[in-house]
Formats: structure tokens, sequence, C-alpha cells
């Protein structure tokens, strides 16, 4: 019962986030927030940053961790537009390597959900 408005605000905050950013860009960024996230979420409810701040050591290696994962998150939000379309149609390429896409099928090869071909447009 309670997850669900949470979970409500992740899809529509996932939607809006591919449909402004490629997902090579938005992904990446959305995952690392979400871990850093739950991390410091589940350090505050299980009280594990009582014991991070015990020895700077551990404080000192952990502010560091985050602030490489923040300098990554700049690095893909930085990134042009061209790089990430560019590595958006790399990762389609690999993912289907016969090269045919749906205009290269043509009109005839699809098929409809109740198993007819489309009508022609005329």
């Amino acid at each position: 019962q309670q997850l669900a408005p949470a979970a409500v605000l992740q899809l529509n905050f996932i939607n809006r986030g591919l449909r402004l950013y490629p997902q090579t860009v938005f992904f990446p960024i959305y995952n690392t927030l979400l871990v850093f996230g739950n991390t410091t979420c589940g350090a505050i409810y299980f009280e594990e940053f009582k014991i991070l701040f015990q020895h700077s050591v551990n404080t000192t290696i952990f502010l560091l961790g985050i602030l490489f994962v923040f300098a990554g998150i700049l690095c893909f939000a930085r990134r042009s537009n061209d790089t990430a379309e560019a590595t958006e149609s790399i990762i389609t390429d690999h993912a289907n390597p016969s090269g045919f896409t749906e205009e290269s099928l043509g009109r005839s090869h699809r098929i409809e959900l109740n198993g007819t071909s489309p009508k022609e447009e005329s």
C-alpha cells in the first residue's frame, strides 16, 4: 500500500527522463542516483553512519567515492547530444547485427497484433 505512490512517482520520473534524454545518458545517471539514495536511506535507517564516522579513513574513502560518483554523473550530463546519439546508434547496431530496421523490412513484413498484415495506405 505504501509503496504504490513511490512506484508511480518512479515510473513517472523514468518516463519523463526517457522522453527528454537519450537512454544512454538517462539510465546511468538514474541508476547512480537510485543506488546513492538507497545507500543513504539505508545507512540512516540502520544507523550505519555511526560506524562509518568513527574512523577518519572510512569517512574519507566514503566521501571520495561519493565525489567520484558525482564527477561521473557530471561527465555524462555534460557530454553533447551528438555523442550520446552516436553511442546509442552503436548500441542499437550491436543489438541488431543483421542491420534490418523497420523501414528496410517494409510494410509487408509487419504483422498486426491480431495476426493480419496492415492494410496498404492509399
